[in-house]
C-alpha cells in the first residue's frame, strides 16, 4: 500500500515537472517576474487540468454505464434463485407442519384426553357431599 502511494507521488512530480519542460519549451522567452507572463502560464495551467478533469468525468460516466450494465445481467438470476429458495423453504414448512406437527399434536391431544378420562374415573369421591367449610 505505501509503495503504491509512494509510485503515485513519484509520478506526479514527474508530470508536474514534464509540463515545466513543455511549458519552457512552447514559451522559451517567458519571463516569470511579469504578471501577464504568469497570467498566461495560469490559462495554460488550468486548461491542461480542464482537459484532463473532463476526460477523467467522462471514463467514470462510462465505468458507472457499464458497472449498472453488470448489475443488471447479474442481479435478475440472483432474484430468481432467492425465490426460488422461499419457496422451497415455504414448502418444507408446510409439509414439516402437515406431515410431523400435526400427527405429534393429534396424539398429544388424544393422550391428554385419555389422561383426563383415567383421572376422572379414578378419581376418589370425598368422604362427605359437603364442602368443607
Amino acid at each position: 500500500m505505501a509503495l503504491k502511494i509512494i509510485g503515485g507521488v513519484v509520478i506526479a512530480i514527474l508530470v508536474l515537472i514534464g509540463l515545466g519542460f513543455l511549458l519552457a519549451w512552447i514559451y522559451p522567452d517567458m519571463n516569470f517576474r511579469s504578471i501577464g507572463s504568469m497570467r498566461d502560464l495560469a490559462v495554460v495551467l488550468m486548461s491542461f487540468f480542464s482537459c484532463i478533469g473532463s476526460i477523467l468525468f467522462a471514463a467514470l460516466i462510462g465505468v458507472l454505464i457499464w458497472i449498472g450494465l453488470i448489475i443488471k445481467n447479474n442481479v435478475g438470476p440472483l432474484l430468481d434463485n432467492a425465490a426460488d429458495t422461499a419457496r422451497t423453504a415455504k414448502g418444507t414448512a408446510v409439509f414439516v407442519s402437515e406431515g410431523v406437527v400435526t400427527p405429534i399434536i393429534k396424539v398429544a391431544g388424544a393422550a391428554a384426553g385419555v389422561k383426563a378420562a383415567v383421572q376422572s374415573l379414578f378419581r376418589r369421591k370425598p368422604k362427605s357431599d359437603q364442602p368443607d367449610k
